[in-house]
């Protein structure tokens, strides 16, 4: 196939410590056709969509779905947005109990912006095109829902906390967000990671979306989804079958000797899903690693220093050992959204003459652009993003993500870049997965109707991040469907080896 150049969920490499990333959207099955009214698109039985609609210091939101208290320049509802109603309109009401954040008129969502992230991320060599105000993109996305007669005879209206790419304690950072979404302004949704989060969303009886996390998690947080995202495991698990039925692991010049090392965070979640992805797909494929190492977490910037140096003595000893295959199990970790560990690896790798091939996910962003291109040579990826139009050489474009850039576009928000398009993506998926669970929340929107409503949308919910999704009880993470990829020196891009399938 053709050259591709993706963009995946966590390209915002630095964040603000409690920002999540990659929310949802929505899509809708009629046969083996994917029809949303703005493109059709092939993809297997079962798994199809329609387009659903288609810190410090706190914004509070009023009923109009602006915002109250702090100045917002640009953040006000303008009530420009004109798209065509979604099925069954947007009259339907909700019946009792409400839950928190549910008025007579309006539905409060809990948003975390970061307006110093674009800087942190070009401090560490991973910059792009300047959001500006980031609560924008939100507010456009939000305004996008209400201009269709909001869900269940509400507007949503955001609640802001403000996140730093400086914040220096993670656990603060989180519990500070969540008190302010839970207690100082209630809302019936929010958005943060961490196990401090999920568990004071639980205990406040709201949903919450975080990123891939690990299974043991979904089952203790049975609040806790991520419909454009998957669980760590099994994405670590299906990058291992995949390399194996390449190929990739055999010994060739330039990798003569086959041997395996794996890189991961130093957490527990990361520790599970190397144990029960990485090990245990190379188990299972009569395979084992050589060396297995951990990094710890940087928890704020000035942490980045003492990562980059573990991963530096990491590189070294692999390329000791002579190994010559890596996995590189990244990821959403303290101040990194993603990507964090992929591109200090390749980094040190480079600087100390060391090139392995890597078996590449998702999660580790393949095309970055600030990536040592040579350190690439051999790579092979697994990806579940749909976030660019390059994503879909071969088959339709995805209707939400381009409705999303659309939206922002009109609104005058830029979305030429990775860093600013992904955030456009993440306000888009975070709005529409929202309204697609409120609309069948029609019965009460305390946590168990919440809960239920969200486990009810199968695979009538597409996120603008992914190839297509399943969401239902026993399976919070939504991301169904994947497709493999190579770098291609000759073009120094990313071509793609199979349409998305269900792995």
């Amino acid at each position: 196939m053709g050259p591709a150049r993706r963009t995946a969920v966590p390209s915002l490499l630095l964040a603000c410590a409690v920002l999540a990333a990659g929310c949802g959207s929505t899509v809708q099955v009629a046969g083996s056709r994917v029809t949303g009214g703005m493109a059709t698109t092939d993809v297997p039985d079962g798994l199809a969509v329609t387009p659903a609609g288609g810190g410090t210091g706190t914004v509070a939101a009023d009923s109009r779905g602006g915002a109250s208290g702090r100045d917002v320049s640009g953040v006000q509802s303008s009530g420009s947005t004109s798209v065509s109603p979604a099925p069954g309109g947007g009259a339907a009401q909700i019946g009792p109990p409400a839950g928190p954040g549910v008025s007579a008129t309006s539905i409060a969502l809990g948003i975390v912006f970061c307006n110093d992230c674009a800087a942190g991320n070009a401090a560490i060599g991973a910059g792009g095109e300047d959001p500006g105000d980031t609560r924008r993109y939100y507010q456009a996305a939000l305004d996008d829902v209400n201009s269709r007669g909001g869900v269940l005879g509400r507007k949503l209206v955001p609640v802001f906390y403000e996140g730093s790419a400086n914040d220096t304690n993670f656990d603060a950072a989180a519990q500070k967000a969540c008190t302010t979404f839970t207690q100082d302004h209630k809302v019936l949704m929010m958005s943060l990671r961490g196990e401090i989060s999920y568990r004071c969303a639980q205990k406040a009886g709201i949903l919450d979306l975080g990123p891939g996390d690990t299974g043991p998690t979904y089952r203790q947080y049975p609040n806790l989804f991520a419909p454009g995202g998957i669980r760590l495991e099994r994405l670590f698990e299906v990058t291992v079958r995949s390399m194996v039925v390449a190929g990739w692991q055999k010994p060739q010049a330039p990798w003569p000797t086959g041997r395996i090392g794996v890189i991961s965070w130093d957490d527990k979640q990361y520790r599970y899903a190397t144990s029960n992805g990485y090990l245990k797909g190379l188990h299972d494929a009569g395979l084992k690693a050589t060396d297995v190492r951990y990094v710890t977490v940087p928890e704020n910037a000035q942490q980045l220093t003492e990562a980059s140096a573990a991963i530096s003595s990491a590189v070294l000893a692999f390329r000791q050992q002579g190994i010559d295959h890596v996995f590189i199990g990244d990821g959403p970790a303290g101040v990194f959204v993603g990507a964090g560990l992929t591109l200090l690896f390749l980094q040190n790798a480079k600087s100390q003459g060391y090139y392995p091939r890597y078996g590449f996910n998702s999660n580790n962003v393949p095309d970055f652009p600030q990536y040592p291109q040579d350190e690439l040579a051999g790579m092979l990826a697994v990806d579940y993003a749909d976030s660019s139009a390059a994503d879909d050489e071969g088959i339709a474009l995805n209707p939400l993500r381009e409705r999303c850039f659309a939206l922002m576009r009109k609104r005058g928000l830029p979305v030429a870049q990775k860093q600013t398009q992904d955030l456009a993506l993440e306000a888009c998926g975070y709005a529409w997965f929202a309204e697609a669970v409120l609309r069948r929340a029609t019965t009460g929107t305390t946590l168990p109707k919440m809960i239920a409503a969200a486990e009810s949308l199968g695979t009538t919910y597409r996120s603008p991040f992914s190839y297509g999704e399943r969401i239902g009880p026993g399976k919070h993470d939504g991301v169904a469907l994947v497709r493999t990829s190579r770098f291609d020196q000759s073009c120094s891009c990313i071509r793609y080896s199979s349409k998305p399938f269900e792995p």
